[in-house]
């Protein structure tokens, strides 16, 4: 009799946190920690800020009750007509009588997780964005901060409008910051994100198949 080639089905079990399964929009994907701040977007979905495409730059202000190191952004918005393709950049600016004045620093972002929320956003898929910061920031308490988030110069990407609404404001190819009458909808975490849940049951997928591939259960082939 020939030997029989049997396999045993490998069930690795991957511990998610409990925040990181919860809708975008009312939940934080892969935050376990400390969110310092927070601007959720609205929730009609019915306002965006252009913040991208290498002509608009979007930014909004931000007041922290108390200091804290930053080494996370998460953010929601979506691509107009142009799919993203996650990459962003980031910059911090000193207030300058209520709007953005000298720049602090150019953030390095990511890698980037995005993740469809399944509501649209000005007829597009929205989306939420989750990031670290390539190098953390200390925001002082009871200082106002500028945060500017684009995308590069090939993508068209829209900022979505936060709850509730108030000023924000934008530059057209590096000129004059113009008012928007709605803020932008971020948050800051002290916290750096954990992976995505895709990336963590592709990671057991793969573990499972080297498992299989050196372990059959039976009689041994010969």
């Amino acid at each position: 009799m020939k030997p029989t080639r049997r396999f045993g089905v490998v069930v690795l079990l991957v511990t998610i946190p409990v925040g990181a399964i919860t809708a975008a929009g009312q939940g934080h994907f892969g935050f376990s920690g400390s969110i310092v701040f927070e601007q959720a977007p609205l929730e009609s979905h019915s306002s965006e800020i252009d913040s991208g495409g290498g002509i608009i730059r979007a930014a909004d202000d931000f007041i922290l009750s108390e200091t804290a190191t930053i080494r996370s952004l998460l953010w929601w918005g979506g691509p107009l007509n142009i799919p993203s393709n996650g990459s962003f950049s980031a910059t911090l600016y000193e207030n300058a009588s209520g709007q953005p004045g000298n720049v602090i620093s150019d953030f390095g972002i990511g890698p980037v997780q995005e993740f469809r929320t399944g509501e649209t956003l000005v007829g597009y898929p929205e989306f939420q964005y989750l990031a670290p910061l390539n190098q953390p920031f200390v925001a002082q308490a009871g200082v106002r901060y500028w945060l500017s988030i684009v995308q590069p110069p090939d993508y068209s990407w829209g900022w979505e409008g936060a709850s509730p609404p108030g000023v924000s404001f934008y530059s057209i190819q590096g000129g004059a910051w113009q008012s928007a009458d709605y803020d932008a909808s971020f948050a800051l975490s002290t916290d750096i994100p954990e992976p995505s849940c895709f990336s963590l049951l592709l990671c057991a997928g793969f573990a499972a198949a080297a498992y299989a591939g050196r372990h059959h259960l039976g009689r041994p082939l010969k």
